[in-house]
């Protein structure tokens, strides 16, 4: 006969499909006009904006603008200029997994941008873009906990386990806006290039919403009247972003941050001072967890009567969490006397991955050195990084560079790059539980065919193996070991 089992499901959200996926995107651009010709490639940098997500039937379309800058020195050697170009493009994603009405979240990054002049008249870029999508469902989690009704000869095993589920998904548009002030001696005539990092700091719960604390890391080059080589302004602008909780169990999980536009211009100020104006648009993407005991059927069996289980596997998370690791690197770099002094350092990341159960990354670092005589010129250094990950392992989901310092002693000059890794760790579990029980009663036994008592050695056994060994409980063993204690690891084990 076949046994009904009852479970009690629980609402969550079950990621369906993820996927990792580099591309490489190419974009050519003509010199205007009004900019000199090309002499050498300074650096190259590019800010992604996403601009939209498009889920189908076994397909996601994924949008997205880079605006790249590009720093060169002009061919009479004597002037740094900068050139921006944008490139659209559609990242794509193909998949069985991929359902129509799953809620999708993506991250972007740029791992680079090459660029090179095809002639003095003409540059050509080639940038690599990571991009990782998510897809969560909505599903009903349950498994068998227990049996409708109940036989006095039918013992169940009943288990739990503290697992994480992903109780929902949210996103949240957001805006900020900003006037910069400029050195008042300076006399700014166009902005050159701008990118910005957005960063979780913390969050808090208010009432029934949470806060989001973040900072917008901004990067801004511009260009002065009298200036040879664009300055640059570097700041960071905290925001903060309200959504609302869920529940009051919940807690919040990973937060993704993305531009989707950044805007920069000059502007005037009250004072008759000159300001960077910026508006910048975002989107914060994000998921809300749950700690819950699953309580599931684990093994049975009948004092009477052969028992037949059918098991199943669920893949369950038990813990979630992320650490943001710093890692260090130096280099030196041989250069001739004449070439000058360091007036302007970058840096980006070029590759991130876990190998071996370390996290390997590797950064681009460019110098623009100017000689006594006027004269700019350009060194391009690539530095990698090495760092073990926590004992539990881990995935690196994003990293940047944290702080960067290059010092020229003679001839010799000295790179130290600090980087920051954002680490996922997460603990799964396979968990099998009974999801079918069926007892074989034309073979039932007659009980008084079995001793009355049975003095066993327990070793290392536990007392549900004991139990289903002699056709027992463990409720009658436990009383009997209560009222007729034995030495030597020995117990009493009454029939069932």
């Amino acid at each position: 006969m076949n046994i009904a089992l009852n479970e009690r499901p629980s609402a969550c959200c079950r990621e369906s499909f993820r996927q990792i996926k580099t591309v490489q995107e190419q974009a050519e651009c003509i010199v205007p006009d009004v900019l000199e010709d090309v002499g050498q490639i300074v650096s190259a940098h590019a800010q992604i904006c996403l601009k939209s997500k498009d889920i189908g039937d076994h397909s996601a379309r994924i949008g997205a603008e880079a605006e790249i800058g590009v720093l060169y020195i002009t061919e009479s050697r004597d002037r740094v200029r900068c050139l921006v170009l944008s490139k659209s493009m559609e990242i794509g994603f193909d998949a069985a997994a991929i359902e129509p009405d799953a809620s999708a979240q993506v991250s972007l990054c740029c791992l680079g941008v090459q660029a090179r002049a095809v002639n003095p008249r003409k540059i050509s870029v080639e940038l690599s873009v990571r991009a990782e999508l998510s897809c969560w469902s909505e599903r009903s989690f349950g498994i068998p906990s227990g049996t409708e009704g109940g036989r006095d000869d039918l013992q169940l095993r009943h288990s739990s386990e503290d697992v994480v589920l992903v109780t929902q998904l949210g996103e949240k548009s957001f805006v900020v806006n900003e006037q910069l002030p400029l050195d008042a001696e300076e006399e700014p005539t166009a902005i050159s290039f701008a990118r910005v990092r957005l960063l979780c700091y913390d969050h808090q719960p208010i009432g029934s919403k949470i806060l989001l604390k973040g900072g917008a890391e901004l990067e801004i080059g511009y260009e002065t009247q009298e200036g040879n080589c664009p300055r640059r302004l570097e700041q960071c602008l905290p925001f903060s972003v309200l959504i609302d909780l869920p529940d009051d169990d919940c807690s919040l999980g990973r937060v993704i941050l993305e531009p989707t536009a950044l805007y920069a211009d000059l502007g005037d100020a009250i004072n008759g001072s000159r300001v960077i104006e910026l508006e910048l648009h975002a989107t914060a993407q994000f998921r809300f967890e749950r700690r819950e005991t699953i309580a599931f059927l684990s093994d049975a069996y009948s004092t009477v009567c052969p028992v037949f289980v059918e098991e199943s596997t669920a893949q369950v998370c038990l813990r979630r969490g992320e650490d943001a690791l710093t890692v260090s690197a130096s280099d030196s770099v041989q250069v001739e006397q004449d070439r000058g002094e360091i007036v302007f350092l970058t840096s980006d990341i070029r590759s991130f991955a876990v190998r071996e159960g370390k996290g390997e990354l590797s950064a681009s670092v460019a110098l623009l050195l100017r000689a006594k005589n006027g004269s700019f010129s350009a060194l391009q250094r690539l530095i990698s990084f090495e760092t073990p990950l926590p004992e539990d392992g881990g995935e690196i989901l994003d990293a940047r560079i944290a702080a960067l310092h290059a010092e020229r002693s003679g001839e010799e000059i000295t790179l130290d790059v600090s980087a920051v890794c954002d680490c996922a760790r997460s603990e799964t579990k396979e968990l099998r539980y009974l999801s079918a029980v069926e007892l074989d009663t034309e073979k039932s036994f007659d009980p008084a065919s079995l001793p009355s008592l049975t003095i066993a050695r327990r070793r290392e056994r536990d007392l549900w193996t004991l139990a289903k060994l002699y056709h027992s409980s463990v409720e009658a063993i436990e009383k009997m070991e209560k009222e007729f204690p034995m030495s030597d690891g020995l117990l009493l084990i009454p029939r069932g």
